[in-house]
């Protein structure tokens, strides 16, 4: 019944001028529909990854977020802080000098510090 219909439709067609367009045979069509389903199975996992590509992006925001926070808070932290105190020369130098050069540096902050103090208690 399906393949007299079929013909009955190509040769209306025929009659019209139209180009004959093969209907697909059961055979096609269950290839087609797995083909559909592999598509919707692959799209599924795209999607998947993809809000799990989006879930993570949120939490590095969210991560980059609060060190730029804690960046400012230790930069005005830095502003706020007395210049002449001993651990805060030590504290810029160990920031601004490479680990060889720390250990000099330090001995003449002490050096320094100490000689400062000496005058001070004597008058």
């Amino acid at each position: 019944n399906i393949k007299i219909k079929e013909q009955q439709i190509q040769k209306s067609l025929t009659k019209q001028g139209k180009p004959e367009k093969p209907k697909p045979s059961s055979d096609h069509s269950m290839y087609d529909h797995q083909k559909e389903k592999d598509l919707k199975k692959k799209a599924r996992m795209v999607e998947i990854v993809l809000s799990e590509n989006r879930k993570e992006m949120e939490e590095l925001k969210q991560a980059q977020a609060s060190d730029r926070s804690k960046k400012i808070l230790k930069k005005s932290n830095r502003r706020c802080k007395g210049k002449g105190s001993i651990h805060n020369r030590l504290y810029r130098m160990s920031k601004h000098s490479r680990p060889a050069d720390l250990s000099e540096n330090s001995s003449r902050i002490h050096t320094q510090v100490a000689e400062d103090t000496t005058p001070s208690k004597d008058a």
